[in-house]
């Protein structure tokens, strides 16, 4: 190569160069920003934020040995619960017990899983949508199992075992929310939901057992506050990773899409023609920087400024067809958009509180004084009603999310049994 060709294909080079950082320098600048607001933009970043507990105090290896091939079981141990504690025959009991032999190893697992005062997996955060949480499923399982088992105790008259059993489910629902994922907050809700109508069954049916409503009382008042920005601290790095997984044929793999999953390619052409990937990643940066400053906005304002980043943000996955589809399958909840979730939480606690202000006398009322009961979402106050055999009370919700929240004593069978 003569020296003139040489220095025209170096000048080619810083040319090249020049235009790539031209053309990376808005998305380097948003990534700057982010990370000045603290959203991490980096696995390695990520990570930092995530507690590391010493081994002896971790319970997920534990959590691990929970194998789903192990228990296959169709039925729901929330019915054999309820079997349990309203109609308790000597059949129903035997019942519950063959079922809960079966879990005997779970069981036994969960009594040193959940004398843990932590919990952390381990898991590798440069998967994005590739990582697996099987752990979450097993837990709820497990959760089942050990209300099943204090609902024995109940019936059995023993209440500090069955007080300890849903002690445990809680200390559950407590592991899981270390890990700051949506998808583990909203498990862990649900674990403690769990908890919550149990305690309030005992409490209707033994109500001469003090410490199931001094319990009751105690899981409704530690319900913690929900943390946005925490469950929401993953977002940026996982959808910048998936991005860079859906790339590749391999990367697809991993998160299991299937060619027949994909987006037409004469669609994705069309998309990535309007919107090249490097404007659709700016827009992604920018969306979700501007829902992590709407976690800090009064509620009033929240629900609109992050329904906006929502929008802006799907604008920005119009470069990335496959990614856009994925995001739109595994979003976990609405809720987040039309309400706050501290809302959610204490309109929950109107249900606990009901109950407990209704089974303090025997026989229950028919009518207790709910007028400080009040939703926060419509300032209506709980509903409340006893005809003698069934209790039902009812918290107003938003319409968009669901009418009403309801509780019902005895609860109805479940049809999943």
């Amino acid at each position: 190569m003569t020296g003139l060709a040489v220095v025209v294909a170096a000048m080619a080079v810083v040319v090249v160069r020049i235009q790539a950082a031209r053309r990376d320098a808005p998305f380097e600048e948003q990534m700057r920003l982010a990370r000045a607001e603290g959203i991490p933009t980096t696995v390695a970043e990520f990570k930092a934020t995530v507690p590391v507990p010493p081994e002896s105090e971790n319970a997920a290896p534990y959590y691990r040995k929970l194998d789903p091939k192990t228990h296959r079981t169709k039925i729901d141990h929330r019915e054999l619960a309820r079997l349990v504690v309203f109609e308790p025959s000597s059949e129903n009991i035997s019942k519950a017990r063959a079922a809960l032999s079966e879990f005997r190893d779970w069981l036994d697992i969960a009594d040193i899983a959940t004398s843990k005062p932590h919990c952390w997996f381990d898991r590798d955060w440069g998967l994005g949508y590739a990582v697996l949480l099987p752990e979450y499923a097993q837990g709820k399982k497990l959760a089942k199992a050990l209300l099943l088992r204090g609902s024995i105790a109940a019936s059995e008259h023993k209440p500090e075992l069955a007080v300890k059993d849903a002690k445990a489910v809680l200390q559950i629902a407590k592991h899981f929310r270390e890990e700051p994922l949506q998808i583990a907050e909203y498990v862990a809700r649900s674990l403690e939901e769990y908890v919550l109508r149990q305690l309030s069954y005992w409490c209707y049916q033994y109500r001469g057992v003090a410490l199931y409503r001094s319990e009751l009382e105690a899981a409704v008042n530690g319900l913690p506050a929900f943390d946005l920005k925490k469950v929401h601290r993953y977002d940026l790095v996982e959808l910048l990773i998936t991005i860079k997984l859906c790339e590749t044929k391999d990367g697809r793999d991993k998160i299991g899409l299937k060619d027949s999953d994909l987006p037409p390619a004469a669609s994705v052409a069309i998309l990535t023609a309007l919107q090249p990937p490097d404007v659709g990643r700016v827009k992604i940066v920018k969306a979700l920087r501007d829902q992590w400053a709407a976690f800090d906005k009064p509620v009033q304002d929240r629900s609109r400024l992050i329904a906006k980043a929502e929008n802006d943000l799907m604008q920005g996955l119009l470069s990335f067809p496959t990614v856009a589809k994925l995001y739109d399958a595994l979003e976990l909840s609405d809720e987040k958009y039309v309400t706050d979730q501290d809302d959610v939480t204490n309109a929950k606690k109107l249900l606990y509180r009901a109950i407990l202000r209704a089974t303090s006398t025997s026989p229950i009322s028919k009518s207790i004084k709910t007028s400080d009961l009040m939703s926060p979402f419509d300032q209506k106050p709980v509903t409340y009603s006893f005809d003698g055999k069934t209790m039902v009370i009812d918290v107003s919700f938003p319409a968009n999310m669901r009418k009403k929240l309801t509780l019902e004593i005895p609860p109805p069978k479940l049809k999943s049994f």
